[in-house]
């Protein structure tokens, strides 16, 4: 099945880093829970978190990342295994 343009990978790259940067947290929660529900766990870290988190701070630094880190470790879980609510 097709991925919509917006949920592609560097899309929700591209959400995580504006959600990070402009302080919007509703943009920065719905790519990463996105992002887990579309690509699942491992390929969301591989292919949409890291590359995140590597412009985040190459392009606005330690803090930032650490910003978007928390976030996504969030809704990772204190396992961190992503736990979907739907059925």
């Amino acid at each position: 099945m097709p991925v919509d343009p917006e949920f592609r990978r560097p899309a929700l790259v591209d959400r995580i880093v504006r959600g990070t940067t402009e302080s919007d947290r509703v943009r920065l929660h719905g790519a990463i829970v996105a992002a887990l529900e579309l690509y699942g766990r491992d390929d969301a870290l591989r292919e949409v978190f890291v590359p995140a988190l590597r412009r985040i701070r190459c392009e606005h630094g330690r803090a930032a990342r650490d910003r978007a880190s928390a976030a996504i470790r969030d809704q990772l879980g204190p396992a961190g295994g992503y736990q979907s609510p739907s059925p």
